[in-house]
């Protein structure tokens, strides 16, 4: 009887132990699914995020394709009554942007540097850059539409 008694004990503590393992092993199920979800949401989010960013890049790339398909020239400039530029050229600290990109251009001409022409303008390097180069597209432009 002792030995049935004893079998019987060891026999229950090996299921007791088993039992716990298998209620740790479920513990570990359920973090691993959590882990999971998380990771799925994470990855639809970085999906819709690329796809938005591939979707502005390709409209961008296609904005700037359209604007380099020869179209019709540029137009004149609107005029008052008096003869002069209307305010539409007048940029928002009314200074007159032809007048400032003329300016950047003679002085560049005269050999200054783009960053000495942009402090004395009071334009940061960048937009004085691209006003030069917009002048000089224009002239490309106007010098193409004359031939």
């Amino acid at each position: 009887m002792t030995y049935a008694l004893a079998i019987g004990v060891v026999v229950m503590t090996v299921q007791a132990w088993l039992l716990w393992r298998l209620s740790r092993q479920m513990g570990e199920a359920a973090r691993v699914g959590t882990r999971m979800t998380t990771l799925g949401e994470a990855l639809s989010l970085l999906t819709e995020t690329s796809e938005a960013g591939f979707a502005a890049l390709a409209k961008e790339l296609n904005r700037i394709a359209d604007e380099r398909r020869p179209g019709p020239p540029p137009r004149a400039p609107q005029r008052d009554g008096t003869g002069r530029r209307s305010s539409k050229h007048v940029s928002r600290h009314g200074r007159n942007n032809d007048a400032v990109t003329s300016r950047l251009i003679a002085a560049t001409r005269r050999g200054k540097s783009l960053q000495e022409v942009a402090a004395a303008e009071r334009v940061s390097e960048g937009e004085a850059r691209l006003r030069l180069t917009l002048a000089e597209e224009m002239q490309k432009l106007g010098a193409g539409a004359r031939s």
